[in-house]
């Protein structure tokens, strides 16, 4: 009788402690499944983290892109570069610009033989007006205080113009009247406020300037004006 309560009693333990393994796995399983989408749950947390720091970039760099071709517009009168100018201008600009010289067949008469010395010169005669100083290294530093979006109606002035003037039609697609004060050689008494606009050309920031209009118009001879000026 003993005999048989001692082997229910070890078979109730055996029970007892085989419930308690089931219950301890089981509990490891839980945890490790917790522990598995836990660490699912970061990594997607963390992507998530990621690609709103990239948009946020990009859209930061889309929203500043407009400020390029100043820099380069700056550079090109600090440096006397024309290169630079040409950079603030984009490809499709340039490409306006030089080829109404070859149709007035301005390139012929000798003053300037291509497009790179055409902008070496508007260059030289912008800092001539511009620059109050006859230095030949200056630094050149400006500030934007405000920017005013073109409407549809003056993008579509601009390309009136432009084909008039030149030609040659571009496409615009957004574009900014810019409001800046600059000054020299980090003497802020000697600012001066200037006006650019930027548009966006062929998908691409450019510079122009109304002024520099006049100045490719300054450089064609009377007689060889072509019919659309």
């Amino acid at each position: 009788m003993e005999n048989n309560k001692t082997d229910l009693q070890k078979e109730n333990n055996t029970c007892f402690e085989n419930d308690i393994n089931e219950k301890s796995v089981l509990n490891e399983e839980n945890k490790s499944k917790k522990t598995k989408i836990n660490k699912k749950t970061g990594v997607i947390a963390l992507i998530l983290v990621v690609v709103a720091c990239i948009v946020g970039v990009s859209s930061s760099i889309r929203a500043n892109a407009y400020k390029a071709p100043i820099d380069s517009y700056f550079s090109a009168i600090q440096n006397s570069s024309g290169q630079d100018m040409q950079k603030a201008y984009g490809e499709s600009m340039v490409s306006v610009v030089d080829n109404m010289f070859k149709i007035v067949g301005y390139y012929d008469t000798g003053n300037n033989t291509d497009i790179d010395t055409v902008f070496d010169e508007m260059v030289r005669s912008i800092r001539n007006e511009d620059i109050q100083k006859s230095v030949e290294n200056i630094k050149i530093q400006y500030k934007i205080i405000d920017k005013h979006k073109l409407l549809k109606v003056d993008l579509d002035q601009y390309i009136e113009n432009t084909k008039s003037r030149y030609g040659k039609s571009v496409e615009a697609s957004e574009g900014y009247d810019v409001y800046i004060i600059k000054y020299y050689d980090d003497d802020k008494q000697t600012w001066e406020y200037k006006e650019i606009r930027v548009l966006k050309i062929d998908d691409k920031w450019v510079a122009v300037n109304d002024r520099d209009f006049d100045y490719f118009y300054r450089l064609i001879p009377v007689e060889m004006k072509p019919k659309f000026f």
